[in-house]
């Protein structure tokens, strides 16, 4: 059953086999149960840890249960598992005994917290590529927890089944005897929907993050590529996709992906997860993106919404939704899906061996199903509304010399029948005589293109009339700081490698926009100070003013706090008892002769991240300013943001004009003062010969 080259991989996996393991059997006699015959023992000649029965009992033959020796565990495989599926198998034997899995320690606990009974039944073929998604995830909720049992079934091994349940579509699952869903779902997903809590929990969750610098809205190729560049930035990068991978989860093979000589989708999307994932990028998968909130002002906070109610915030935006099948938008189409009307022929084409069926579409897309599905089916009929096949012509030669495929030019599908339960037909109209025409069919695979995943943006940024997000060379959209790359965008050619390409150039073109862009809020958790004391009051050698009980947050990268000493007195350090979560030295200097007997500290600190009046995660790089000098005391005024902010973020020291400053790092330098200005667009200690501006530039 498996070559020796398979034989030699699958050993080496299962050397990893923690505890032994049985495979229980349940045959008939049919040619598919020895074909399961003979797997099992070639698997169990591989290994010592490995036994395998031939006495099982289930009512659902050819299958067997792969269970931890001495337990019941419930996986179970009604097929021969090869194919796609081959590699579902291998992940059932290793997580059975006891090989940890590949998903975070808080879901492995979601798991196997789930109270209740579960019996799911999975419905696939093996060379549907979307099925091992949904099977590897209810496999392992099955090893993880005893009241989880899963069994997968080869619908082509159990027509009557598939008849009697009346499934037309694969991946199509059923929950204790309902249906659960159908297509491609996610471990995230299926928890979020047996999981009543897990929503708000991921609510909860998401709206204790903190700002992003720049924050990705899709997991595609765009999304991955632009996510990799913003990460070595070094900067606070988030990506949140409704499924990571995108477009490429759905198709078979990728032979264009120039140095990839040849792959499928799913493991493209599974390497460009990884490829993110070795960065220090926040991934928040499973979780879609209902509205886009620009920020108010330029260089402000972006705020996208997520499905759950939670909001994410950003200074910069790069949207790669992707795109999804376009509809043909007809009467039946949407009463039927998933009851013969279809969009994947790998998945769907074996549940039709045999039917008739018809084919929308006369691009490549259209063309290269109909020819796949030529060899499963019986007869297959392809409609397309202009007068000729759009496909290459190589892919038009070989469809027309294919005897059991019809083609209809200048057709316009008018609407697709059923019983009420499934697809009886189509019925579709010759647009250059007017004469309607019935067919006959069990089955209908829309192939007509793509729509953009823009319908959320609509009345946020600009878009084309085919809903197309409207970018110019550097991915710019109609909102400052908010970017777009790949199939969603009106940028010509919708392909993987393109779409990577202008991931890239996007984050490059966001990254620019941040470091030439001044931060435009701040937050702070305390009364702002003071302004100016009077004159009466400087001349008595006191000032009066509102110190601040705590720190203060400006933008989400500078902490600043001034500690004023009155007489003698030094100031206060940071780490001292007023409740500041950051620590860091502190100076503070002697008056000069004649000088009121006050001295003022400024500590300024960098962050990673600011939430709640406090500062987390800190950086080390402390820097303490202490005018020394100085006639009388700097009294310091934020006030509130003014859109024409331009502030610098360095010390200025002597007569060196402020527009020179560039660098991105706080002051550490020590500057005379006689008095303090107001922060209008700076705040700043100042004499004639010595100028500190600290501004709230990144």
């Amino acid at each position: 059953m498996l070559d020796s080259n398979i034989q030699t991989q699958l050993k080496a996996y299962l050397e990893r086999l923690q505890q032994p393991i049985e495979l229980v059997a349940s045959l008939d006699e049919r040619p598919a149960s020895d074909e399961v015959r003979e797997l099992l023992n070639d698997i169990a000649a591989l290994s010592d840890k490995v036994a395998v029965r031939f006495d099982g009992q289930d009512a659902r033959r050819p299958s067997f249960q792969i269970t931890r020796a001495g337990a019941d565990m419930g996986v179970r495989f009604a097929a021969v598992p090869m194919g796609h599926e081959f590699t579902s198998l291998v992940l059932a034997l290793l997580q059975a005994g006891g090989h940890p899995p590949k998903v975070e320690a808080d879901v492995i606990e979601q798991i196997a917290a789930l109270e209740g009974d579960f019996v799911f039944e999975t419905w696939m073929s093996l060379t549907c590529h979307n099925c091992p998604d949904v099977v590897q995830a209810l496999n392992l909720m099955a090893v993880l927890n005893p009241r989880i049992r899963h069994v997968a079934i080869d619908g082509g091994l159990f027509q009557d089944e598939v008849e009697a349940r009346q499934i037309m579509a694969v991946p199509t699952v059923f929950l204790n005897g309902q249906p659960f869903g159908s297509g491609r779902m996610e471990l995230a997903e299926i928890l979020a929907k047996v999981d009543t809590g897990a929503a708000a929990r991921d609510a909860a969750r998401l709206a204790q993050q903190a700002p992003f610098d720049m924050l990705i809205v899709g997991g595609g190729p765009a999304g991955a590529a632009a996510a990799v560049y913003a990460a070595r930035k070094g900067i606070r990068t988030g990506v949140v996709a409704e499924r990571f991978g995108g477009q490429t989860l759905d198709t078979l093979a990728i032979e264009n992906y120039i140095s990839v000589l040849e792959t499928d989708g799913p493991k493209f999307a599974a390497a460009l997860e990884a490829h993110v994932r070795a960065y220090d990028v926040e991934l928040m998968n499973g979780q879609r993106v209902e509205a886009l909130v620009p920020a108010a002002l330029p260089g402000g906070l972006h705020s996208v919404r997520l499905a759950n109610g939670a909001s994410l915030r950003a200074r910069s935006l790069i949207l790669s939704t992707g795109a999804r099948w376009k509809n043909v938008n007809v009467p039946g189409e949407a009463e039927y899906r998933t009851k013969g009307v279809a969009y994947c022929p790998h998945c769907d084409g074996p549940l039709f061996k045999g039917k008739k069926v018809a084919v929308i579409g006369g691009g490549n897309s259209g063309v290269e199903a109909a020819i796949d599905l030529a060899g499963v089916v019986a007869h297959v009929t392809l409609i397309e509304f202009a007068d000729q096949l759009k496909a290459d012509a190589v892919l038009v030669n070989k469809l027309r010399s294919l005897p059991n495929v019809t083609v209809h030019v200048n057709a316009q599908t008018l609407e697709i029948t059923g019983d009420g339960h499934k697809v009886n037909g189509l019925r579709f109209k010759d647009r250059t005589s007017g004469v309607e025409q019935p067919l006959d069919l069990a089955g209908v695979f829309v192939q007509i293109g793509l729509v953009p995943n823009t319908d959320f943006l609509k009345g946020a940024v600009e878009l084309s009339r085919y809903g197309e997000i409207l970018i110019d060379e550097r991915g710019g959209t109609s909102v400052a700081g908010v970017f777009a790359a790949g199939d969603a965008t009106t940028v010509p050619f919708k392909q993987i490698v393109i779409a990577a390409g202008d991931g890239a150039k996007a984050a490059l073109a966001a990254f620019d926009y941040l470091i030439r862009t001044p931060s435009a809020e701040y937050s702070a958790s305390a009364d702002q100070m003071s302004t100016k004391p009077s004159s009466r009051a400087r001349s008595k050698g006191s000032w009066k003013t509102h110190t601040p009980s705590a720190s203060w947050i400006v933008g989400d990268r500078y902490w600043i706090r001034p500690m004023v000493a009155s007489g003698s007195r030094r100031a206060p350090a940071p780490n001292s008892s007023s409740g500041s979560a950051v620590s860091g030295p502190a100076s503070s200097s002697q008056p000069s002769s004649g000088a009121s007997p006050r001295a003022t500290t400024l500590s300024v600190l960098r962050l990673h991240q600011a939430s709640s009046g406090t500062a987390s995660g800190a950086s080390s790089s402390v820097s303490s300013v202490s005018p020394s000098s100085a006639p009388s005391v700097a009294v310091l005024r934020i006030r509130p943001y003014r859109p024409k902010l331009m502030a610098s973020a360095s010390a200025i020291h002597g007569s060196r004009p402020a527009s020179s400053a560039s660098h991105s790092t706080p002051p550490a330098a020590s500057a005379t003062a006689a008095h303090c200005t107001r922060f209008s667009r700076s705040f700043s200690t100042s004499t004639p010969s010595n100028t500190l501006t600290i501004g709230l530039m990144k």
